[in-house]
């Protein structure tokens, strides 16, 4: 579980970098906190989505190896494909 709280924490982090207010970090932070991992994950894609924050393919990989420690299937989180850059980098 250890590995997994980190892994999110970690998730978090660079959906922040990426621009993710702070106020939907903060939400995702205390939802981690009490091992709601699912539930965080869940924020932190539904958010960025929502917002159309663009992602490169490195956070992409993030998103797929938080969910498969998770066992969530790729639907949970496919529809951040299309939020991916076209060359894959965003801009720092």
């Amino acid at each position: 579980m250890k590995r997994l709280s980190q892994s999110i924490l970690v998730l978090i982090a660079a959906a922040e970098k990426l621009g993710l207010n702070e106020e939907d970090v903060k939400i995702a932070t205390e939802i981690a906190t009490y091992y709601e991992f699912g539930l965080a994950f869940d924020q932190i894609v539904t958010q960025m989505f929502e917002y159309e924050i663009e992602i490169d393919n490195n956070f992409y990989l993030l998103l797929t190896t938080n969910a498969q420690m998770m066992n969530l299937e790729e639907d949970e989180y496919v529809c951040m494909k299309d939020l991916i850059r076209e060359n894959g980098n965003v801009p720092q």
